[in-house]
């Protein structure tokens, strides 16, 4: 079930990559239906069968806007993941883009209405960070992502420390206007999404938190981009850092560099001081 693409202007597209998760993809769509007329929903299947088509066409009643192409039927061959994102981003027509990888999923029923809302003001932002909950399969909150004066502050102020930490999270806590949005580097695997977020945000740009609009980051064990790089994650993130170290001269402190170690020490310590207490409020509150 291929749909054409482009047929209009949307405000808002919503672009979801799937690979062999058809109950994430399931789970996206039954909080988003049904879909409001300035939204489009884009599926770009990289699995080596078409088995989302049934789920497509169950939605595709609420969902007119709903849009799914399998790529291995369509391109001759999977695209992999950062060409599979850049695909979404051409095909998408809206004045803002939402990446939301398949285990993502909005948090609340009125997502959508409030999403809209901030997009359709005159004074509307060049991008929006969503806040960002980690949750089980269940969607059961088991903390918080960063905290949230964290994502506040240093994505505008020291957008390279975002190679040190990745304090946004995932593609689906940000919504961003096309005429900013940048491109996603395929050759990259485990930084592509940190430095997609660099380019984004050296731009100066008008960005706002939204608090009060929820993802929710599925923790699965099996299936993620961090699970499919396991026994080979320490020695792509070196070379990754390398590549970059030579695209971002000035982020070399975070990237790696010798000089550096002291500071990304003392950085580590700190670090590891904030995670712990946010393991232990998150207990409290559970309990």
């Amino acid at each position: 079930m291929n749909e054409p693409f482009n047929v209009r202007r949307a405000r808002l597209s919503i672009l979801i990559p799937t690979y062999r998760y058809a109950a994430g993809l399931e789970r996206i769509l039954s909080v988003l239906a049904p879909l409001p007329d300035d939204v489009e929903v884009l599926v770009f299947d990289d699995s080596p069968e078409p088995d989302l088509q049934a789920i497509i066409a169950r939605f595709a009643k609420k969902m007119p806007r709903l849009s799914y192409r399998h790529n291995p039927t369509h391109s001759g061959a999977s695209l992999g993941a950062g060409a599979n994102w850049n695909a979404l981003l051409e095909a998408s027509s809206g004045e803002y883009v939402l990446l939301m990888h398949h285990d993502e999923v909005p948090l609340d029923r009125d997502f959508l209405d409030l999403l809209r809302e901030r997009l359709s003001r005159p004074d509307a932002s060049d991008a929006y960070m969503l806040d960002l909950m980690l949750v089980d399969e269940e969607l059961r909150p088991i903390r918080r992502h960063t905290p949230r004066w964290m994502r506040r502050f240093v994505p505008g102020r020291t957008p390279t420390y975002l190679f040190r930490r990745n304090v946004i999270g995932p593609t689906g806590t940000m919504v961003i206007r096309r005429s900013v949005l940048p491109r996603f580097d395929p050759t990259l695997r485990w930084l592509i999404d940190v430095d997609f977020y660099v380019q984004l945000f050296q731009q100066n740009i008008d960005w706002m938190f939204e608090p009060d609009i929820r993802i929710g980051s599925v923790q699965r064990s099996e299936g993620s981009i961090t699970a499919s790089l396991s026994g080979r994650l320490g020695q792509i993130d070196a070379a990754e850092r390398r590549m970059l170290a030579g695209r971002y001269p000035k982020a070399r402190l975070w990237l790696g560099a010798p000089m550096g170690a002291p500071i990304r020490w003392m950085e580590t310590l700190a670090w590891g001081v904030l995670r712990t207490g946010m393991r232990l409020m998150s207990r409290m509150n559970v309990s």
